[in-house]
C-alpha cells in the first residue's frame, strides 16, 4: 500500500507555480494575457506573466522552470503554427516538463484544435470562444475552487454541469478539455 500513499501525495502540488503568456505581437492578446495573470495572483502566489513575440522562446521559457500550469493565449494556425514553432512542440515540452495543465486561453477554431492539440500526460483546456467577462468569471470561479482542494475535473463539473442546456451553459465561456491529470489538486 506504500505506492497508493505516494501516487496520492504525487497529486498534490502545493505552491503551483504559472506561466501566463501570450505568444504574439498582438497588443490585445498581451492585454488579456494580463488580465488572465492577474486572476491567476488572486489564486496562487507564483504567477509569471511573459509575453513572447511568437518565436521558439515559448518552448525555452516552459523550459526554463518546472511550472505546473501553462495558460497560453495564441493564434494558432490551420498547419498547428504558433509563431514560428507548432502547437505539439509546445504540448511535447509540457509533457517533457511535467506541466499538468495546459490552457490554450484564446479564441480559435475547432478544427484547429482537433488537428494539431493531442492530449497528453496533463489536462488540457481549449478555448472557443471567451466570450469577454464570462471567461474571466469562470476562469476565477474554476481557479477559486481548485485552490480549495478540488480536481479541475470536479471545479469543472460544478461550475458547468454536465447535462445538455443547463442553465448554467449561458454563463460560459466555450471552451473544452481532456482530463489526463484529473486527480491532481492545484493549491496555492
Amino acid at each position: 500500500m506504500k505506492w497508493f500513499g505516494r501516487k496520492q501525495k504525487d497529486n498534490v502540488v502545493s505552491g503551483t507555480k504559472v506561466l501566463v503568456s501570450a505568444v504574439s505581437a498582438d497588443d490585445a492578446l498581451a492585454s488579456t494575457a494580463d488580465r488572465d495573470a492577474n486572476i491567476y495572483s488572486m489564486h496562487y502566489a507564483d504567477v509569471t506573466n511573459t509575453p513572447l513575440a511568437g518565436d521558439h522562446s515559448v518552448i525555452d521559457v516552459i523550459k526554463s522552470r518546472p511550472f505546473d500550469v501553462v495558460h497560453l493565449l495564441v493564434n494558432v494556425g490551420p498547419d498547428g503554427t504558433i509563431g514560428q514553432t507548432y502547437a505539439k512542440q509546445i504540448l511535447r515540452t509540457c509533457a517533457k516538463m511535467d506541466v499538468k495543465l495546459v490552457f490554450v486561453a484564446s479564441d480559435n477554431p475547432g478544427d484547429v484544435y482537433v488537428s494539431h492539440f493531442k492530449p497528453g500526460p496533463y489536462n488540457l483546456v481549449m478555448t472557443l470562444e471567451r466570450k469577454g467577462e464570462k471567461f474571466w468569471a469562470f476562469l476565477d470561479a474554476l481557479l477559486s475552487k481548485m485552490t480549495l482542494g478540488k480536481t479541475m475535473l470536479s471545479a469543472w463539473v460544478e461550475i458547468a454541469p454536465q447535462t445538455e442546456h443547463a442553465p448554467e451553459h449561458d454563463a460560459l465561456p466555450e471552451v473544452f478539455g481532456h482530463f489526463r491529470r484529473e486527480n491532481v489538486i492545484l493549491l496555492r
